[in-house]
């Protein structure tokens, strides 16, 4: 038993990692896809439309049942079009105002709404660990992002809504009535709904395009995979193993992964304020595991 637990939390740790490295690229694929004459929809319709039939296809294969109430695909379109229709289409948004590393700096202060949330309306225990973790956090976001040259109000106040809106996913997934379908079930309806809306967005807009050049199609493909198809299941795998807290609080390695692409695709600076932030984020993702991994041992005694 205890084996088999402390497995379970080393399994659900390596899934938020891979999910925190893959969301931390994306935002530089969608920033290449966007100097290639991409729109923000269809950036978002390719990666959520590609993932349908991905997930779609695992599900048909499996011989798994796409079987759903309609409670439960009333909360799959609710909260899948929230999570990724409208937290992706604010992300791309406030790319207008502000730089993308700062973007996704203001999006993830979603852990600490996670972490409240949790604690006030489903009385989870708010450990002196996990408040450690949280302030870290904070702390690190705060050195990561740069405000020397003025912030956009628009732009901050979008990507923080952002963030509210994937909280809000990420708390769904653990206990919305869905939270019972197999993961591949649930992300094919999730990706499925928000296809659908980005469509009928893009169309009322005018804002989809086929851009041009074959490189383009290549970001788009990659995209989908990074922002969409490996994350999602990963990220939804560990927030059924270590719950939506720990999960949020461990996934904060993304800032830190999208500042070390940034630096590596674009050249942006590395000043010692990022090396502070950076060290700070990581300690929080220590916390989190360290307290994770006493958790499930005590659970296996």
């Amino acid at each position: 038993m205890k084996t088999a637990v402390s497995k379970n939390v080393a399994a659900g740790v390596f899934c938020v990692v891979l999910s925190s490295l893959c969301y931390g690229i994306a935002p530089s694929i969608t920033k290449l896809a966007r100097l290639q004459g991409a729109t923000g929809d269809t950036i978002l319709l390719s990666t959520f439309g590609i993932s349908a039939l991905i997930f779609g296809s695992v599900v048909l294969f499996t011989r798994q049942s796409f079987r759903v109430s309609l409670s439960q695909a009333l909360q799959l379109a609710v909260f899948g079009i929230l999570g990724c229709h409208i937290c992706g289409t604010l992300m791309v948004r406030s790319y207008d105002y502000i730089p993308v590393s700062l973007t996704v700096m203001f999006h993830f202060f979603f852990p600490a709404f996670i972490t409240v949330v949790m604690a006030v309306f489903f009385k989870e225990k708010l450990t002196p660990g996990r408040i450690l973790a949280v302030v870290s956090a904070l702390c690190g976001i705060a050195f990561l992002a740069d405000f020397s040259h003025g912030v956009s109000a628009t732009g901050a106040l979008l990507a923080l809504l952002s963030g509210l809106a994937y909280g809000s996913y990420v708390i769904a997934n653990d206990k919305a009535g869905f939270a019972s379908l197999p993961t591949a079930v649930v992300i094919f309806y999730v990706s499925l709904f928000t296809a659908v809306s980005l469509t009928v967005q893009g169309l009322c807009l005018g804002t989809l395009r086929l851009p041009e050049g074959g490189i383009v199609y290549a970001y788009l493909l990659l995209g989908s995979l990074v922002g969409s198809v490996i994350p999602l299941y990963a990220y939804a795998s560990a927030v059924r193993i270590l719950g939506p807290t720990t999960t949020s609080l461990l996934n904060m390695l993304e800032p830190v992964t999208g500042v070390i692409f940034g630096l590596l695709l674009f050249s942006e600076p590395f000043s010692w304020r990022t090396g502070v932030g950076c060290a700070l984020i990581l300690s929080c993702s220590l916390l989190v595991t360290l307290e994770s991994a006493r958790r499930a041992k005590k659970a296996g005694d």
